[in-house]
């Protein structure tokens, strides 16, 4: 899942909790197959509430209306479905959903109400809260009649499990399952098979790994830098505005900043976690601050560096780090953007904030941040 998915999902289950604790109803609808082409992915959330109003998407507009209308029979039956849906390729656009994407779509929708095991849920939240990886299964359907669709069971990175899918010979095969999802950023729906009384069954389990949301630091709290902090909150960054002065790092400046920082470079270190999820962005407009938070951040293992300014500039700042430290790596240079951001032609800081983003959501995906029109294998091809 992308970084914007892992925010959305964050976002639906805490208003879903809410709908739970205000007693209201509302159907949670998540896209848990896809065949062929579409516009969301697994994983996916779309939340309906009982006055019809919507939260999140499950494509590009296309299913919400229908999905909608389903979603107040799930509310009023208290009963969990699965929807599927086929959108056709060009010779089908006058039939159906007209959509023309050539894909299948299937969407498990459930009552909130009647959401099993919602501590899983619950400890989701938390552990999202405290950025920890974990994989959470639910069960779609099952030829053993005494399983119950919608039930959950959650494994997290140091083994720990918590809820049940209705019998322990499945949350066995879920557990062994999902460990091998547990890092691994993706969603899909498994067939498992298992035993109870000598008989041989089958279920269809949902998994759905979630990780902690990738960190942006940006060095730097001047004007220019409103849009990029704005744009990286709403992609799902957990975004983090340092400089050393006071009166410019303010939540009334950066409002979406999850994390605003007041020190001198030096200082770094004590206040912010560099991880290998963790993205850095130098913009001072200072040259010696420059060099000084990048002095700190090459000794880390975050994955991207992005140096705002010309190529003369960084070239200086590189010079004076390797007359004072010695010979930059090989692995150092791969992770140095200088300048920062995809060639689109960028002018004005918020076209400057988007390809800066760009080349870090490439980076992050091992992407080549190309047209799409040349791409030869599937645009959400998994990695």
């Amino acid at each position: 899942m992308s970084e914007a998915e892992i925010k959305e999902t964050y976002d639906i289950w805490k208003l879903l909790r809410a709908a739970r604790i205000a007693n209201k109803k509302a159907a949670l609808s998540t896209v848990v197959r896809i065949r062929r082409s579409a516009y969301r992915r697994e994983g996916a959330k779309l939340l309906i509430d009982q006055e019809g109003g919507m939260n999140g998407a499950i494509s590009g507009g296309c299913l919400e209306t229908d999905i909608r209308e389903i979603a107040f029979q799930v509310m009023n039956s208290g009963e969990p479905r699965i929807v599927h849906y086929e959108t056709g390729g060009m010779e089908d656009i006058v039939m159906g959903l007209g959509v023309g994407c050539d894909g299948e779509v299937d969407a498990f929708l459930e009552p909130v109400a009647e959401i099993r095991d919602f501590e899983v849920i619950e400890h989701a939240i938390d552990l999202m809260d405290r950025e920890k990886s974990f994989v959470v299964a639910t069960l779609l359907s099952s030829d053993d009649d005494g399983l119950h669709a919608g039930s959950k069971r959650l494994l997290q990175e140091d083994g720990d499990s918590m809820g049940g899918l209705g019998l322990e010979a499945l949350d066995r095969a879920a557990d062994e399952q999902a460990s091998t999802y547990l890092f691994g950023e993706e969603s899909r729906t498994v067939t498992l098979s298992f035993e109870r009384e000598g008989r041989a069954y089958e279920a269809e389990v949902f998994f759905q790994s979630l990780v902690p949301l990738p960190a942006l630091v940006i060095f730097g709290a001047d004007d220019d830098s409103m849009p990029l902090v704005r744009f990286a909150a709403e992609m799902g960054f957990r975004v983090t505005v340092c400089d050393r002065r006071p009166a410019y790092v303010t939540k009334d400046r950066f409002p979406t900043a999850d994390k605003l920082v007041r020190c001198f470079p030096p200082e770094v270190k004590e206040h912010i976690p560099f991880t290998e999820r963790t993205y850095v962005v130098t913009k001072t407009h200072n040259y010696l601050n420059d060099r000084e938070f990048f002095e700190q951040v090459i000794e880390t293992p975050v994955p991207y560096i992005g140096m705002l300014g010309p190529k003369e500039r960084r070239a200086g700042i590189l010079a004076d780090v390797q007359s004072e430290r010695g010979p930059l790596s090989e692995a150092d240079w791969e992770r140095i953007h200088g300048p920062a951001g995809v060639d689109v032609g960028a002018e004005g800081a918020a076209q400057v904030a988007l390809s800066v983003l760009g080349e870090i959501i490439a980076v992050k995906s091992s992407r080549p941040a190309g047209f799409l029109r040349e791409r030869k294998s599937s645009i959400h091809a998994r990695r």
